[in-house]
């Protein structure tokens, strides 16, 4: 699992077996700012990969979570 670079300001998360709820998501960044683009499917995997990307772009909060998806990730509200 990795949050790999592929461009001057952004990661791409990366897990070698891309299962179900752990693939397609990432970070851009820009002065200090941070937009997490979509969530892993379990809390356990969604801070570890969150974690990891703060260490990948050191200085950036990330500040702003968008989800392109309608499936419940960890991040969504509870009823």
């Amino acid at each position: 699992m990795a949050a790999r670079r592929i461009g001057e300001h952004s990661r791409a998360w990366w897990e070698p077996d891309g299962g179900w709820g752990r693939a397609n998501a990432g970070l851009v960044a820009d002065q200090g700012h941070g937009l997490q683009v979509d969530t892993l499917f379990d809390l356990a995997h969604a801070q570890h990969m969150r974690d990891s990307l703060t260490l990948a772009q050191p200085g950036v909060a990330i500040d702003t979570v968008v989800s392109t998806h309608a499936d419940r990730g960890p991040d969504a509200p509870r009823n």
